[in-house]
């Protein structure tokens, strides 16, 4: 990775290509960081866009500067564009780099093409947590997933993710991950910040935007909870793609579906 200097810390960052600016922003610390959008890069660059992905402040090998804030992720991402003599770019952000993604349009609206959203509560997702469907709405291939990873996911109170072996193994492996590294999963939670700008009300969005949702194995296009989530994006330009076999991690779990999805969209830009 590429390194840039920021004062006196340093930004991790890759970027490969050329064409329309991708810019592609991770979700809150994980285990392994620079492996994010590992399925998203061999497609990406050679379909003629110029991807860059920097590791956000306090994530792998980037410096933090105190706390980390939105607002802080929004200048750094910024700071790099400007120093590649990139704008205009298209903001693909997974969960928290979703919400990184909505403040930067916020601070910089003119700099934004498009914002891609990936299972984010920053633009919409289906909650699982609190009133949940059971595994009645799951199909019968995923009611016997269910059935086998019950357990582990009870134990890591997400007994509503999507129980497939990728989904378990990898919400075990960022529980571990947290268990090893307390501190450093807390300063990476998105923090309030003078400078974090508020949202505003209704279809704030001016650009076109995207929003995958995992359905988990029970929401799919068309149902109920669809179709209200639909109606509550904030762009009079918005799309909702529903995946239903897929958690969280959407764009790895499922990466022939959303790549296909995602080329889609931004040839249609």
């Amino acid at each position: 990775m590429k390194e840039l200097r920021l004062g006196r810390r340093r930004l991790l960052y890759s970027a490969e290509g050329s064409g329309r600016t991708l810019l592609l922003l991770h979700g809150a610390a994980a285990e392994r960081d620079e492996e994010e959008w590992d399925h998203q890069w061999p497609v990406l660059a050679p379909a003629g866009y110029r991807v860059v992905f920097p590791l956000r402040a306090g994530r792998g090998g980037s410096d933090p500067d105190g706390p980390v804030t939105l607002a802080q992720d929004a200048r750094d991402a910024w700071a790099l564009l400007d120093h590649l003599g990139l704008d205009a770019a298209v903001l693909i952000g997974h969960s928290a780099g979703a919400a990184v993604a909505r403040q930067m349009y916020l601070t910089r609206p003119e700099g934004v093409r498009a914002i891609v959203s990936v299972d984010s509560a920053a633009f919409g997702k289906f909650d699982f947590q609190s009133g949940a469907p059971g595994p009645e709405r799951f199909d019968e291939a995923t009611r016997a997933l269910h059935a086998r990873h019950r357990e582990a996911l009870a134990a890591m109170g997400r007994e509503w993710d999507y129980p497939s072996d990728f989904n378990v193994d990898r919400l075990t492996r960022l529980m571990r991950w947290r268990r090893a590294h307390p501190g450093r999963w807390g300063a990476s939670r998105g923090r309030p910040d003078p400078d974090d700008l508020p949202v505003p009300e209704g279809r704030w969005c001016r650009v076109p935007l995207l929003v995958f949702a995992a359905g988990r194995g029970r929401v799919r296009p068309g149902d109920p909870e669809a179709a209200d989530l639909a109606r509550r994006l904030p762009g009079g330009n918005a799309h909702l793609e529903v995946v239903t076999a897929s958690g969280h991690y959407i764009h790895q779990e499922q990466p022939e579906v959303f790549n296909a999805r995602l080329i889609d969209f931004l040839a249609g830009l």
